[in-house]
């Protein structure tokens, strides 16, 4: 059987896509299997939690907390019709995540972090101009 590594890429999937798999499970010999792409995502869905989480709407001095064992890749602020000034610490008043920034109104803000807390992080905000609605990226680990 040739190696994983000299199969030709795709360049372009469909609703067909499946990938193939040898399968070792419930007490079954070994047989080829298939597994169609919308099943893998489906069950990748159910059984990542916090991969995506909920918008919590924080006020100057508020926090997020971010549980442990669980790699923060983004964070997101949701656009407001009020520009806002924002900054983020792992402390009241900091700012060693994020030093005070600016936000225009009806902006989305965005910032890319991937940091990895093996203990739960807090995420102190400090605002002017309205509250802001935090939308946190994680990815747990498995």
């Amino acid at each position: 059987m040739a190696e994983v590594h000299l199969f030709t890429a795709l360049t372009t999937l469909t609703d067909t896509f499946r990938i193939p798999i040898q399968y070792l499970g419930d007490a079954e010999s070994p047989a080829a299997r298939a597994i169609p792409a919308a099943l893998l995502l489906e069950w990748l869905q159910a059984n990542l939690e916090g991969v995506g989480a909920a918008a919590v709407t924080v006020a100057t001095g508020g926090t997020v907390v971010v549980p442990a064992g669980n790699l923060l890749t983004v964070l997101a602020i949701e656009a407001n019709a009020t520009a806002r000034t924002v900054k983020i610490g792992t402390s009241s008043g900091a700012d060693d995540i994020l030093e005070l920034t600016s936000i225009p109104s009806n902006s989305d803000f965005s910032l890319t972090l991937n940091r990895y807390t093996s203990t739960s992080l807090t995420l102190h905000f400090t605002l002017t101009g309205a509250t802001a609605s935090v939308l946190t990226f994680l990815v747990p680990k498995i």
